[in-house]
């Protein structure tokens, strides 16, 4: 299947009958097989594709009320077929493959190597909180409608839930380091107790990080929700895959049998390093899926540091099936521009790719963190509600990033409350 093809089929929800009444292409006009003809802009043209020149100029133009990239706002009736000049497969392509961040891959990057959010496109054009591409799809229908097409809309409702938690660190308190930490803060009087500490010794589960089966109960609340936890596996890693937690400890072996007693999915939490080394994952994943018993097929990066669009080989080449980092690390939204998973496009190859992507609908840090959003937890649950309510609209699935060590109970109580109201929401 081309990108194109693809793309169209994205936008009708994969109905092969519809998909065969819409041409892309001027060929395509007088052809009485097209009730729709979309003609395309001059996006795909190679010799300015990949350049920056290529990119949008902002303001952009509406198409009603949705933000347009590529071609003119301009819809016709020619010889019984609606003609859209509007270019709406160039403006899906441009970001459901990350095509900027293919055009600018040495710059708007953090001093993480991510792309920033607040740089890209969606951003700075203030459509970064909907889903342009499912409005596509929404304009597409109503186009094949005009053309005397039988569409029905899709129901608004979630298609999957998905909860995820990141295992980045297991406890605080079962290792010298941490233990001789947390007495360094309590003499000088952060607040920490001396009684998690050595409770936390006897047995992990008396460690205030150690929130894995408050967040399985939580989940667990929502209905056909898939809970699913990304663990480390690094050998070689930077400072940032630290603390590393040992896939054969007790600790750590004791989280898995829980995940498999709890129905619980799990996953490779690809490391830091790997997001400069993508070559490092197969190794990842072979290492917990030995420390495991299972197959792995699941992937996230730690610190969402999937750097360039084309490195997502590396996944597909670990045999990776399915990959939920697809977030902005500094901005909550949709990277992607759109709410339900779809297959990767190489925007270099243009080549629609066997790797699919979950567009992570919010991750906790992002949202709280002052150098990201810098939300109060009020403000930040509304947030998320806002990004739901967008998901259930274009039948989306739900992704949410929740750390454990974001809702311990004593020092983030009021995370860890935005949480119990996010599932409360989720489950009405």
């Amino acid at each position: 299947m081309t990108y194109t093809e693809y793309i169209i089929s994205y936008l009708l929800h994969h109905n092969p009958q519809l998909v065969s009444l819409v041409g892309y292409g001027a060929f395509c006009l007088g052809n009485s097989e097209y009730k729709v003809v979309i003609l395309p802009s001059s996006f795909f043209c190679d010799t300015t594709y990949g350049e920056p020149t290529s990119m949008p100029t902002l303001p952009l133009k509406q198409l009603g009320n949705t933000p347009l990239l590529y071609g003119e706002p301009l819809i016709e009736q020619q010889n019984g077929q609606v003609v859209v000049h509007a270019d709406i497969i160039a403006s899906s392509f441009f970001l459901m493959s990350r095509y900027e961040e293919m055009v600018f891959s040495n710059s708007n990057r953090d001093n993480h190597g991510r792309f920033i959010g607040r740089h890209s496109l969606a951003y700075r054009a203030g459509f970064i909180d909907r889903p342009i591409v499912d409005e596509y799809g929404v304009l597409l229908r109503g186009w094949l409608r005009q053309a005397g097409v039988v569409v029905e809309e899709p129901q608004e409702r979630y298609s999957s839930i998905v909860l995820t938690h990141d295992v980045d660190t297991l406890s605080h308190y079962r290792r010298w380091r941490g233990t001789l930490g947390a007495l360094k803060r309590m003499v000088s009087g952060s607040g920490e107790r001396i009684s998690d500490v050595f409770r936390a010794w006897q047995h992990i589960e008396f460690d205030p990080a150690y929130t894995f089966g408050w967040l399985i109960g939580q989940d667990k609340l929502v209905d056909d929700a898939q809970i699913l936890f990304f663990f480390k596996a690094a050998q070689k890693r930077s400072k940032y895959d630290y603390p590393q937690y040992h896939l054969y400890g007790k600790d750590c072996q004791r989280l898995l049998r829980m995940c498999e007693l709890t129905q619980c999915d799990i996953g490779l939490h690809c490391s830091y390093l790997s997001g400069a080394e993508p070559k490092l994952i197969k190794e990842e994943r072979k290492r917990l899926q030995k420390a495991s018993q299972q197959k792995i097929y699941t992937a996230r990066h730690h610190y969402l540091r999937a750097l360039q669009p084309e490195d997502m080989h590396a996944l597909i080449a670990a045999k990776i099936e399915d990959d939920y980092t697809m977030g902005y690390a500094d901005v909550a939204g949709f990277r992607l521009g759109c709410c339900r998973p779809l297959l990767w496009i190489d925007p270099k190859s243009r080549e629609v790719t066997s790797l699919t992507l979950h567009p992570l609908t919010a991750m906790d840090a992002s949202l709280v963190r002052k150098e990201y959003m810098n939300l109060t937890p009020l403000a930040a649950y509304h947030a998320v509600i806002e990004l739901l309510k967008q998901v259930q609209k274009h039948a989306g699935e739900v992704v949410l990033l929740w750390h454990n060590t974001s809702v311990q109970e004593h020092t983030n109580a009021e995370m860890r409350k935005v949480y119990q109201d996010i599932i409360q929401y989720l489950k009405s």
